[in-house]
């Protein structure tokens, strides 16, 4: 059975043996006393109805010149959980699986999505797989299939980490927590392009795409992908530049054989949020498939749904 390290990022000026998270100063509560706040819990009527036109499996969504292919598992309870898969993975993986178990069991609904290129979406790789398309396609998710649905929580392996991110960053009021699974933020430049070989970057440029072997499996890696990539790059600000305020868990082995576990700490060293958590799983790696990996998550969704809620402005006390 895999043992599990945990570390919670500690801001660096301050002593290990008496450290304690820094505090955001507060923020001016106008007439927030007065707002009646919502835990997680039931749909409105007229939300469950808006999710079940859009609930089933294979369904398609038209985005711009794309067609979106998505699986929808309706929900009557808050938060939803949308699954945003790994690099070339469709939405039929292990992960999606055990997530949608587990959230059938607490009427939670779950969103995933094939990515342009990728699945049964429109595209191919080679042309339209960019960060930007995917981060742009998942947006548009939350905002025409879970648009009555409230504030979710972004589930990311891999490259859906930093998609996690950078939709949170688009949407900030439609994101409760992010659970990031060996996410790999800026993967593009710092991982795939710095490790290929003059020869392979003549290839990339000529050919436009390659295959590449990176750990225990072979990746289609496109030039459009890598340069694309530089748009978002988020781990080369400041500690806590990175504007994403909710509640982050980052979980990555460490035997992951793609992205060094490093990566969690530097971003964990990046973001704003004050609720920030890394979990190193000792014989962990890139997969996170193992039965405790799955458990793993579902705990995670538990407990930032246990942090769940919405201002109801509707409310005769909201003034």
């Amino acid at each position: 059975m895999a043992a599990a390290a945990f570390a919670t990022f500690l801001p660096r000026s301050v002593p290990r043996q008496c450290a304690r998270p820094a505090r955001p100063a507060p923020r001016r509560r106008h007439h927030l006393a007065s707002l009646r706040m919502q835990g997680a819990g039931a749909l409105s009527a007229a939300a469950v109805a808006q999710v079940q036109q859009h609930a089933g499996r294979n369904r398609r969504i038209t985005v711009g010149d794309y067609t979106l292919a998505y699986d929808l598992q309706s929900g009557t309870a808050r938060p939803f959980v949308f699954f945003l898969p790994g690099l070339a993975k469709s939405r039929y993986n292990t992960k999606l699986v055990e997530v949608e178990m587990y959230c059938r069991a607490t009427s939670q609904g779950v969103l995933c999505a094939d990515y342009v290129g990728t699945g049964r979406s429109s595209g191919n790789f080679a042309d339209s797989g960019t960060i930007s398309l995917w981060a742009e396609h998942a947006v548009a998710l939350l905002d025409e299939v879970l648009d009555r649905c409230g504030r979710v929580i972004l589930v990311g392996e891999g490259v859906g980490g930093w998609i996690a991110l950078l939709a949170t960053l688009k949407r900030p009021n439609r994101v409760c927590g992010i659970i990031g699974l060996a996410a790999d933020p800026d993967f593009t430049e710092d991982i795939v392009w710095d490790s290929l070989s003059d020869e392979q970057k003549q290839r990339l440029r000529d050919e436009g795409s390659i295959m590449l072997q990176h750990g225990f499996k072979e990746y289609p890696i496109s030039l459009k992908l890598i340069e694309d990539g530089r748009q978002h790059m988020l781990l080369r600000g400041a500690p806590d530049s990175l504007p994403i305020d909710v509640p982050v868990r980052l979980v990555h082995g460490l035997r992951d054989e793609e992205v060094p576990p490093q990566r969690a700490l530097q971003l964990a060293n990046v973001l704003r949020s004050q609720d920030v958590t890394v979990t190193f799983v000792k014989y962990g790696d890139h997969t996170l498939e193992e039965e405790e990996d799955f458990q793993r998550t579902n705990d995670l969704i538990a407990e930032l749904s246990g942090k769940y809620f919405e201002y109801d402005l509707t409310s005769p006390q909201s003034g």
